[in-house]
């Protein structure tokens, strides 16, 4: 009776393994894309005016999420500007308050920055368009082996000759 349970506990973190090494093979793509895209971005000086980090919700479930909320101004026109995102490509762990507090102490208020932008969507705004593709690359690597991880499994459990009765 043990065996079972245990061999059904293991069958569930099998699946949750596979689920969430299918959404890293969807989504880290696209993140990744969406890194190459924002290195041809044009940019703008601006000044930060507003830096903070900022307790949301969002995202999967609606769960609480932190950002970094900076804002500024352009110093060609004094528009103001809000970042959409520092980078594309970061893994946030958790609610991502650390990642969020991280920001906020790059970006104090006072500098001067580069503001880039998309040029079909000037309110898509970055500060770092050269973010690294480690964590992407390590990320896609994780998923495509939790995805995997269900297969090696079976085909290790069928040549052992081992039969579900």
């Amino acid at each position: 009776m043990v065996k079972k349970i245990f061999q059904q506990l293991l069958g569930i973190l099998i699946l949750l393994g596979f689920l969430v090494g299918l959404l890293a093979i969807v989504l880290v793509p696209v993140e990744m894309y969406k890194m190459h895209q924002a290195r041809g971005w044009p940019s703008r000086d601006g000044t930060i005016t507003h830096s903070s980090a900022t307790l949301g919700r969002g995202g999967f479930r609606n769960a609480p999420s932190w950002r970094a909320d900076i804002g500024g101004k352009y110093d060609d026109n004094g528009e103001k500007f809000w970042i959409s995102r520092v980078r594309y490509g970061g893994v946030k762990w958790g609610a991502g308050k650390a990642a969020a507090m991280e920001d906020v102490a790059k970006y104090p208020v006072g500098p001067r920055v580069k503001v880039y932008y998309s040029p079909t969507r000037s309110k898509d705004t970055i500060l770092e368009p050269f973010a690294p593709w480690d964590t992407m690359i390590i990320t896609l690597a994780v998923g495509v082996g939790l995805v995997l991880l269900p297969v090696v499994l079976y085909l290790l459990r069928k040549q052992l000759g081992h039969n579900d009765t």
